[in-house]
């Protein structure tokens, strides 16, 4: 390692109680880059909860290689270049519309008690009927010529990942769960109602999925959890509400 980068770097890691800045930055110094800080702020961005007495080495690596990258573009003056002023103005234009978002976010109001317990029995399959539904399910890209996966020989997924194999069609087998609060209705009542083991199918443009449902599990959410999660759901649809109102054009 050349003895300039060397110093750099030990210098990177040095501690906050050990710089000799003139300024105190407002957010603690985990670390300095030749003269520049990495602040706690910088490292939170990346690691939240992280505490000046508890940075992930690997976070704070990173940010150490960023600043050394940045500031050898420095050097070779990159940051005088037309790319480098199209990068700032299209950062800027992203961290303008990211606080203009937290901006609207913050300033909904909070759902009244009436409306919160309005939302929990308006949705009975996320509240007081939650369930979670496990299935083994197999998933194929859909056939460009079709293929029968459930003729009469079939009684279950072993006979029907041995179809898709026979016709040389990739099929990943796994078990996943289904959470009835991010499952419509209709679809919860279908597959809840079959029989035992029975397989059933479900399709989209580009796959062909046949599960069988392994067991439904009673989850629901009530009381003081129930209450916090239709408060989040709540504020967070006024706050998409308000970003497309403002993202609504200007009439002329």
């Amino acid at each position: 390692m050349p003895a300039r980068t060397a110093v750099i770097v030990l210098a990177a890691l040095t501690l906050a109680a050990c710089s000799r800045s003139a300024e105190t930055p407002a957010s603690p110094v985990v670390a300095t880059v030749g003269s520049e800080p990495i602040t706690l702020a910088e490292v939170q961005s990346v690691q939240p909860g992280a505490t000046s007495g508890a940075v992930d080495p690997a976070v704070l690596g990173r940010l150490i290689n960023r600043r050394l990258l940045a500031q050898a573009a420095t050097a070779d003056k990159l940051d005088q270049t037309p790319a480098f002023g199209s990068e700032i103005e299209r950062g800027s234009l992203i961290t303008r519309a990211d606080l203009k978002i937290r901006a609207l976010s913050e300033s909904v109001a909070e759902p009244t008690a009436q409306e919160i317990d309005a939302f929990i029995a308006d949705r009975p399959q996320a509240f007081a009927r939650r369930k979670f539904i496990v299935l083994e399910q197999i998933t194929t890209p859909r056939p460009k010529e079709p293929l029968d996966l459930k003729g009469e020989s079939v009684t279950g997924l072993d006979q029907i990942q041995a179809r898709l194999e026979a016709a040389g069609l990739p099929a990943q087998r796994q078990v996943v769960v289904v959470d009835s609060a991010n499952t419509p209705p209709a679809a919860v009542a279908r597959i809840t109602g079959l029989p035992a083991g029975a397989v059933f199918e479900m399709t989209s443009p580009s796959t062909v999925t046949e599960a069988r449902v392994l067991q439904v599990v009673d989850a629901p959410l009530t009381g003081a959890a129930a209450r916090a999660a239709a408060t989040a759901s709540l504020k967070a649809q006024r706050a998409a509400d308000a970003v497309a109102r403002a993202t609504d054009p200007v009439p002329t």
